[in-house]
């Protein structure tokens, strides 16, 4: 709870690029770095979220708090008051959040659509600063040691200086991702081959790799790979290849490094290979980007470009005829590079614009930041027109009148940077209370519970959380929000001004703290706050039976209730997949096996299981549901 209702503002979204043609890679790999998308499942987390009303016919009877809430949504909004009348660009139109100024009418044989939506690449650039200030480096470095919790994605490029720890950060982030290394390597060596007059081959068969899922294994060997005794190929341009396969994709130390410090191997492909891990390490040498797209256009947002990238069904997407224009320079100066992607349900139409005739009919007005077609014509690979473009398109604007409280959405731009999916308070009879953040990390197919434990009290209008001081924090937390009941629904909203207690200006605040991109243009602001709800609804913690008596899709593990116990807790899961035997086990924090649940074949349905662990020694626990290859598992801590 403490986490998760804070003012949390981290622009943070992943994206996968999925099968978009290899000229969008830099553009997608950018999107990758700024946002935090890997499925369907996860475009959830940025849809908008409903705003709800203080206006409303309800109860603020303290008793009617005590129970348990589930929170279901959130909303956040940010208020500024300026001196003088003023207009900035709205950020939200140059990130394919809200429609842009104009449109550009794209006209194909068939259909004729209009581009209302921008995606600006410049607005992909930077936050890496702000993605490691969000990092709790020794909190993670102590997880991972001491319950074999995974660090994020960032960690080990945030926090190798103080806290490295080199059997997950070297050879276990990149064996884990070993499948991805060898797609990049096996692409790199299909798209580059042919520019150093070589021919592409397959590194599966050439360098007798062992792909099983999601493991690649096997490769040429030598006496000892990590110290550079490898067994190389004969030919020079494999054997460049190969030094970032045995590094990359089978994680037999630098290799790479091996073979550019070796005076007996041919250094003929030195620079592809460094290029190669140049690419792969940091998505390329900005410097040289000028020839990559620096601007989409589209006929949907953001949301809906993810759904279909992901391959969501057309008829759930509600836009007809998908439609994208990819801008950008190839000398920094003309916009001469323009191509199109035509999504229909067989796949993706690529189209390319003459470089000439996209210079002749492209232009950009810098008063007015719009950029305008006049009648420019895209071809396919044959050579065929498909697809002419027409109009003016512009960045939205925010406007400012002096004295006056604007307010601006947030709510796309709210996430957690814990990604916390799961959350619920439970508020004692005795005052006390806790919270329980359920995560699911999607990569590892692993879930993580997180418990804090407070005290509390409310007035008629007010709820209070006071938080202890632990481990993390050096004083107590105090949150005060205030609170309505309807119908079984619990409101909580608060306002506060992040940037008064750690900035002397809002000039200062705005430019180092990401609150909102473009704020920063903002002059003589005056006031500045940022209030959000969330909306949370009562729960039956002993209910076992499925919602609307419908069985459970797939497997999933509960956080314990009570948690922490004593001495018994019950453990709820659900089971989704019958074709599997399911079993539940319980092990202690040095990873034995203390006892074993359930170990049978079950229907699919939601079962409760009680543990009475009076015959244990008070600790931390961890309960582990298995069926197949997939594993889930939750934290418990016994308090006697």
């Amino acid at each position: 709870m403490k986490k998760t209702v804070m003012l949390l503002f981290a622009l943070s979204i992943c994206f996968a690029g999925g099968n978009l043609p290899p000229q969008m890679d830099k553009i997608v790999k950018a999107l990758q770095n700024k946002y935090q998308i890997y499925s369907l499942e996860d475009i959830s987390k940025l849809n908008n979220q409903p705003n709800v009303t203080n206006a409303r016919t309800s109860s603020r009877d303290m008793g009617d708090l005590i129970g348990g809430w589930h929170l279901e949504d959130n909303s956040i909004e940010m208020f500024v008051t300026v001196g003088t009348d003023q207009t900035i660009i709205n950020a939200l139109s140059m990130m394919g959040m809200a429609e842009a100024n104009g449109s550009i009418s794209a006209t194909a044989s068939d259909y004729s659509t209009e581009l209302t939506y921008l995606l600006d690449a410049s607005f992909m650039d930077g936050g890496g600063n702000s993605d490691c200030e969000d990092i709790y480096c020794e909190g993670e470095y102590n997880d991972y040691y001491d319950y074999g919790y995974y660090p994020s994605d960032m960690y080990c490029e945030c926090c190798s200086d103080e806290y490295y720890i080199d059997d997950y950060c070297y050879y276990g982030r990149n064996n884990s991702r070993n499948t991805d290394a060898l797609g990049f390597a096996q692409d790199y060596v299909n798209d580059n081959s042919i520019d150093w007059g070589e021919s592409a081959f397959d590194l599966e068969s050439e360098f007798s790799l062992v792909v099983d899922g999601d493991d690649v294994s096997g490769g040429l060997g030598g006496t000892n790979p990590e110290n550079c005794e490898i067994n190389w190929p004969d030919d020079p341009f494999k054997i460049a290849v190969y030094s970032f396969v045995s590094e990359y994709v089978l994680g037999e130390g630098g290799s790479i490094g091996c073979f550019l410090d070796s005076d007996s191997l041919d250094q003929s492909y030195a620079d592809f290979v460094g290029e190669m891990e140049d690419e792969w390490t940091n998505g390329g040498d900005d410097d040289d980007g000028e020839s990559e797209p620096e601007l989409l256009i589209m006929n949907m947002n953001l949301m809906e470009f993810f759904m279909i990238v992901f391959g969501a069904d057309f008829d759930s997407i509600n836009v007809e005829n998908p439609t994208v224009l990819a801008v950008g320079s190839s000398n920094g100066e003309n916009l001469d590079m323009v191509f199109g992607l035509m999504f229909n349900q067989n796949g993706v139409l690529e189209l390319m614009a003459d470089s000439a005739a996209a210079a002749l009919s492209t232009s950009i007005d810098t008063m007015n930041f719009s950029l305008t077609f006049n009648n420019l014509s895209l071809v396919d690979s044959l050579g065929m027109s498909q697809l002419t473009v027409n109009g003016t398109i512009g960045p939205g604007m925010l406007e400012f009148i002096a004295g006056e409280e604007t307010s601006i959405d947030l709510s796309l731009l709210f996430g957690d940077e814990n990604e916390e999916e799961d959350l619920s308070i439970y508020l004692y009879e005795d005052s006390t209370g806790m919270d329980v953040s359920i995560s699911y990390d999607d990569y590892y197919g692993e879930e993580w519970t997180d418990t804090s434990y407070f005290q509390w009290e409310a007035t008629s209008d007010s709820v209070f959380l006071y938080y202890e001081s632990d481990y993390y924090d050096e004083e107590s937390d105090t949150m005060a929000m205030e609170y309505e009941i309807e119908d079984g629904t619990l409101y909580v909203s608060a306002s506060e001004n992040p940037c008064e207690e750690e900035y002397d200006s809002y000039e200062d605040c705005f430019s180092e703290d990401d609150i909102y991109p473009g704020l920063d243009q903002l002059e003589d602001v005056e006031d500045f706050k940022v209030s959000f709800e969330s909306v949370f609804e009562s729960v039956d913690i002993a209910s076992v039976d499925p919602l609307d008596g419908l069985l459970p899709l797939e497997h999933k593990l509960y956080t314990a209730y009570p948690n922490p116990f004593n001495p018994v807790t019950t453990i709820r899961f659900d089971v989704g997949d019958a074709s599997h035997e399911s079993i539940l086990r319980i092990y202690d924090i040095s990873g034995r096996n203390v006892a074993t649940l359930v170990k049978s074949q079950l229907q699919a349905g939601t079962y409760e299981v009680q543990w009475d662990a009076s015959q244990y020694a008070s600790g931390v626990y961890f309960t582990e549901l298995i069926s197949g290859i997939n594993r889930y598992t939750q934290k418990m801590i016994l308090l006697k």
